[in-house]
């Protein structure tokens, strides 16, 4: 109780110290010129489609095209097998947890055992649905 009030004061106290700042600097923000922002986005724009005009032509050349498909290739491998160790960290992790806390596919180390016990006297229970069944209903009949 006492670490979600000090999450909550930290919240509102840093929530307090960005409406300061930005409210600080909105007459500054209001004094610049329409013009001057509206520049500095073409300028910004222009360096983007320069760096991609610069990109396509690249490519756009026959000699250049295998090397570019070999780093895309190599940059894709690296990062399928970033995730693949990603996942196997989180696996692990996950594994070790369940040791220490005595857990095993979501029960405790004696109520999995009884578990296991109930699913072998019951060997439908898990495949049919609950409640009113219309082939048992059926075959009634």
């Amino acid at each position: 109780m006492i670490i979600d009030a000090l999450l909550a004061l930290t919240f509102f106290a840093s929530l307090f110290m960005l409406w300061y700042r930005v409210s600080a600097r909105i007459p500054e923000l209001i004094a610049i010129p329409d013009e001057v922002i509206t520049a500095r986005l073409e300028e910004d724009s222009a360096k983007l489609r320069l760096f991609l005009l610069q990109i396509k032509s690249y490519y756009r050349e026959e000699k250049y095209k295998h090397t570019f498909w070999r780093v895309w290739g190599k940059t894709l491998y690296k990062v399928h097998i970033g995730l693949l160790r990603l996942d196997n960290g989180t696996l692990n992790l996950l594994k070790r947890t369940r040791e220490r806390t005595g857990v095993v596919n979501g029960l405790n180390g004696k109520d999995n055992v009884a578990y296991w016990k109930q699913l072998k006297e019951e060997p439908h229970a898990a495949s049919t649905p609950k409640g009113s069944n219309k082939i048992r209903e059926i075959r009634s009949r």
